[in-house]
């Protein structure tokens, strides 16, 4: 059985301050992110011993080993998405351009879908393939059943321990922050990595 493994943070614990403070990540990564790696390989554990578990809810188990392994992935993509370095280039502006009217309303419009987030999720830009289009999802939870051949560009955690050390409730400063420090060089690397199996 291969486990899951916590991959280190991309950068030092204090890199994304002030947006983001080194307590906050520091217990964002080492406590929350690291409990879905755990649980997942226990779950994964239990369904490699389950000759041995007579009576084992498979169907309880799967449904929580998906959480869980949804959201390893969605917070190494989160960490990735964070980043000083990036800077909002013309090549970037055009990109967006084609699926929002500009740079401006994609923001807009990506602020709506995060902070409208009912309970716990994720604001999320993907490039959807079946219409070969931008698009902006909301992920309840962890819940990856989302549009079929979405590919997540850039995804914010709404979840509210990623923002209540530093922000308490106020999830709009929390996320104009954030998107302050977005990455966009990441954003691109990964659209670009898209549209080379696109066009495959």
């Amino acid at each position: 059985m291969n486990k899951l493994k916590l991959l280190d943070l991309p950068y030092q614990i204090d890199y994304l301050e002030p947006a983001i403070s080194s307590q906050q990540l520091s217990i964002h990564h080492d406590k929350h992110h690291a409990n879905y790696v755990a649980k997942a390989n226990e779950l994964m554990e239990q369904l490699a011993e389950s000759d041995e578990r007579p009576g084992l809810d498979f169907g309880g188990v799967y449904k929580k080993l998906a959480f869980n392994v949804s959201g390893d992935y969605l917070h190494n993509l989160y960490w990735e998405s964070l980043g000083k370095e990036g800077t909002v280039t013309s090549e970037i502006e055009k990109i967006l351009a084609t699926g929002f009217k500009n740079f401006r309303a994609f923001v807009s419009q990506m602020k709506q879908t995060a902070l409208s987030i009912e309970g716990s999720g994720w604001a999320a830009l993907s490039y959807n393939g079946t219409n070969q289009s931008l698009t902006l999802l909301q992920i309840q939870n962890h819940s990856l059943n989302i549009i079929p051949e979405a590919r997540i560009l850039l995804v914010l955690d709404m979840w509210e321990h990623a923002y209540y050390l530093d922000y308490k409730n106020d999830k709009e400063k929390y996320f104009d922050n954030a998107f302050n420090i977005i990455n966009w060089q990441k954003v691109l690397e990964r659209y670009k990595a898209v549209m080379a199996v696109e066009s495959v």
